[in-house]
């Protein structure tokens, strides 16, 4: 799914609410931050993205909540929270998967 959110591939919004839904029930939180994320990026939705980047948050993952957070700004048109995930994606040494758009 990261990598589909990622590049930007679709997918099917009945598959990601079983993954969200199994992902629950035996508690496989990134893998549910990452439908999550998947769904706000497919959906244009700024609420899912909250949603994956306060789990990301949570358990840790900073690569994925500085993507997701850059992704919320993007998304928003909120200038600093593209600065925020830019900056830590380039600290992260992942500043060339930046995403322009």
């Amino acid at each position: 799914l990261a990598l589909c959110a990622d590049r930007g591939h679709a997918v099917d919004q009945v598959v990601l609410a079983d993954v969200l839904e199994r992902a629950a029930r035996v508690g496989l939180r990134v893998m549910g931050a990452q439908a999550m994320r998947v769904r706000g990026l497919s959906g244009r939705d700024p609420q899912a993205l909250r949603t994956a980047l306060e789990a990301f948050e949570a358990m840790g993952a900073g690569r994925y909540a500085a993507r997701c957070r850059l992704e919320l700004g993007l998304l928003t048109g909120d200038p600093a929270l593209v600065e925020a995930g830019r900056r830590e994606m380039q600290s992260l040494g992942e500043g060339d998967l930046l995403p322009t758009a």
